[in-house]
């Protein structure tokens, strides 16, 4: 099924748990980019949050989206109406990996090498301590790029790039 809605310019796409509804970064012509939530069978798109917002994750219940504010703060959205919730924990710098097996808390990850990881709990903001990544021989890798969790946290994979190169050096060369 091909999804259009004439005024809408989309630029990223995520399933609800439901598997109906899609969470949609979109923009309306003449508008900074906002989060949509569209019911794949009718439409049209239903704004949920103010314009600048963006890097959603769904929790997992499918009630709520975490995301940006486009102010580096991390605001949990509910997708079916009410207000707002700045989350506390989180800072401009982590990257939010996912969210644990009852929704209550989100892996966050910062730096790049060694990768930290913590949860952070979603009522308190209170940090845990998860685990460290880093490679056994970081040679040529500026860190690691994309790291997806288990929502029990045990288990993790990553992907990172590697860029090696040769210096070579020519003497008497005229």
């Amino acid at each position: 099924k091909t999804i259009q809605d004439p005024g809408f310019r989309y630029s990223r796409a995520a399933w609800f748990p439901d598997g109906k509804r899609l969470l949609l970064v979109a923009a309306e012509k003449g508008h900074r980019s906002r989060l949509y939530v569209r019911d794949v069978a009718a439409g049209p798109p239903r704004a949920i949050t103010p314009e600048g917002v963006h890097a959603p994750h769904i929790l997992p219940d499918g009630t709520r989206v975490l995301a940006s504010d486009g102010k580096d703060k991390r605001v949990l959205y509910p997708v079916d109406g009410g207000e707002p919730r700045p989350l506390a924990g989180i800072e401009s710098n982590d990257g939010v990996l996912g969210f644990d097996e009852k929704g209550e808390g989100a892996w966050v990850g910062r730096g790049f090498m060694p990768l930290r990881i913590d949860r952070v709990d979603l009522a308190t903001g209170k940090r845990t301590f998860l685990r460290d990544i880093t490679l056994a021989d970081p040679t040529g890798v500026e860190g690691i790029q994309t790291v997806h969790l288990a929502p029990d946290g045990r288990s993790y994979c990553y992907s990172f790039m590697r860029s090696l190169s040769r210096l070579y050096v020519i003497e008497g060369f005229k």
